[in-house]
């Protein structure tokens, strides 16, 4: 069991299932826009008589008194499954697509400003759960910083060290301003492309 050829073989094997950082990022990006699709799809339609109440209550099948009776009566006309039945393969597609893609051009986006400010990209998974890194090590940075006697500036002036505490503190708040930039401009861009691709398919789709 510990001959060379079947070691070799193990580390040729290890080898290959591994993906580069570039196909691994890729493949996560597949994966969390698909389940973002799928959960759409599930929210969408748990959630079909609230929005055929809405439809209805904003179009003109009801109007006078007791609108809100009115709008019941059609939502549950055939029992309580009424607004389920509407649900055809369509609709999932189309729910799964529409959210699964947004998920996809937010990543898009939000992986190219990353690069092009240098800054960190949107948590996801399991960042979501742990402290943000970045974040500590900057504040532990500077918390050395500021301590001549225990921080990188041991045994120099206090004005020195004063400084350099400065220094730190305008570097992070450069660092805070782009990523919050960022958070602002990565899903405007992303709406801003869904919206046109959106509005395209409904204007191919009616004319």
């Amino acid at each position: 069991n510990n001959s060379p050829k079947i070691k070799q073989g193990y580390l040729v094997a290890n080898k290959m299932a591994r993906l580069s950082s570039s196909a691994e990022e890729n493949a996560k990006m597949i994966y969390r826009s698909t389940g973002l699709g799928v959960y759409a799809v599930v929210v969408r339609f748990c959630t079909m008589p609230l929005e055929k109440t809405a439809m209805i209550m904003n179009s003109s099948q009801v109007s006078g008194t007791g609108q809100m009776q009115q709008c019941f009566r059609i939502v549950f006309k055939n029992g309580p499954l009424t607004p389920f039945l509407t649900v055809g393969p369509a609709s999932v597609t189309a729910w799964f697509f529409q959210y699964s893609v947004m998920g996809f051009v937010f990543q898009a986006c939000d992986r190219s400003l990353s690069s092009l400010l240098e800054v960190d990209r949107v948590p996801y998974g399991k960042s979501l759960m742990v402290p943000y890194e970045q974040e500590k090590k900057r504040n532990a940075w500077a918390a050395q910083a500021a301590s001549p006697a225990t921080g990188p500036h041991a045994g120099v002036s206090a004005g020195s060290a004063a400084a350099a505490v400065v220094t730190a503190e305008r570097s992070a708040l450069v660092a805070n301003a782009l990523y919050g930039s960022k958070l602002v401009v990565a899903p405007m861009v992303a709406g801003a492309i869904e919206s046109v691709v959106a509005n395209r398919a409904e204007a191919q789709r009616f004319y």
